[in-house]
């Protein structure tokens, strides 16, 4: 509204290099106190409701640091295989992680050898199994996950920061949600198409019914096996 550019104030390790790439943020130092330096300030998961966004059309399109928006654009895809990024943890500190974190082996049906694709490995310093296709990651920031998944055609994750990363980056998602979604999931009720958000147009969600239910799995993997085969007629 001033023509001032937003401040953002967090942690700089973990999210700074995303933020200050993000046209029109400017990330602050932590050791300042925010009252100090501005005339408002609000929690980010505030700003939907604060700025009276309260209808699908309010919705802003996502954002996503310039330089990863452009590799993406950019990105080589004819003739190479499709690469699915797969995430099965959430953080160990989410209150709801034990309904929405899977098991190495639970999900490994979702990763089962098919023709023509290469999972990635998004699942940050998660364990793998000895026969997984990939091996072990660690990122170092938000920001480096979003460079790998610059190259992905295909986000497969349970509810967690990369599912995030791929809605702004507008990569095609599914997002298995535990049986309370985050609430940009379910918002606004009786308006979104079922499985469908307005603020990440190509992410599609598929919810577990229960905190133990595993058939979500079989769902997700038909999922996978269907883009592939689409992508395949395509470049027929």
């Amino acid at each position: 509204m001033t023509g001032h550019p937003v401040t953002w104030f967090g942690p700089e390790k973990v999210l700074g290099r995303w933020m200050a790439d993000l046209p029109g943020v400017v990330v602050g130092s932590r050791t300042v106190d925010p009252k100090t330096l501005v005339d408002s300030a609000c929690f980010a998961m505030s700003l939907p409701h604060l700025s009276g966004c309260g209808r699908p059309k309010h919705v802003p399109r996502p954002i996503a640091p310039v330089s990863l928006v452009t590799t993406r654009a950019y990105r080589r895809v004819r003739g190479a295989a499709l690469k699915v990024g797969v995430c099965w943890r959430g953080s160990r500190d989410g209150w709801h992680d034990f309904e929405r974190t899977f098991h190495p082996r639970e999900f490994a049906p979702i990763i089962e050898p098919l023709a023509g694709v290469e999972f990635v490995n998004l699942t940050q310093d998660a364990e793998v199994l000895p026969d997984a296709p990939f091996a072990k990651v660690s990122y170092a920031d938000i920001y480096e996950t979003g460079e790998v998944m610059t190259a992905l055609d295909l986000v497969v994750t349970v509810d967690t920061s990369v599912a995030h990363i791929a809605g702004s980056l507008g990569i095609p998602t599914l997002v298995i949600t535990p049986t309370v979604p985050d609430w940009r999931y379910e918002w606004p009720k009786g308006v979104r198409e079922p499985g469908s958000t307005v603020f990440y147009p190509s992410v599609t969600m598929l919810r577990r019914t229960r905190a133990d239910d595993l058939t979500v799995i079989q769902a997700v993997r038909w999922h996978v096996e269907q883009y592939a085969a689409a992508l395949k007629r395509r470049a027929a």
